[in-house]
């Protein structure tokens, strides 16, 4: 049976490609499947369903480990991303406190 590109169950795919990746530090791989997978969860399920939330919180995680890892060069210029940094950056890091997941996703 297919699901599709759109199915909450390769979003769920994308996202733990995106840990591994993640755990392996190799966090220019992962962010887009992050975000791919918020984009389908967001469409499916909405912004408060605890999948969406989870991903969300999987990519704030990651951006972090990045940072602490002065792997920052691997991230990208998204605004969601940049928006996680200049809360780590301002001292505001508070995990699942970052905001306007659709908004931002959906400018790229």
């Amino acid at each position: 049976e297919q699901l599709g590109a759109d199915h909450p169950s390769t979003a769920t795919s994308l996202n733990n490609l995106a840990l591994l990746y993640d755990s392996q530090g190799r966090y220019s791989e992962a962010e887009p499947l992050y975000f791919r997978a918020i984009e389908i969860f967001l469409q499916a399920l909405g912004q408060d369903h605890p999948s969406t939330k989870t991903v969300v919180s999987n990519f704030e995680q990651c951006v972090k480990k990045a940072v602490e890892a002065g792997q920052r060069g691997q991230l990208s210029a998204h605004p969601f991303t940049q928006s996680i940094l200049a809360a780590i950056d301002r001292g505001l890091w508070e995990r699942g406190a970052i905001g306007g997941v659709a908004e931002t996703i959906a400018r790229e």
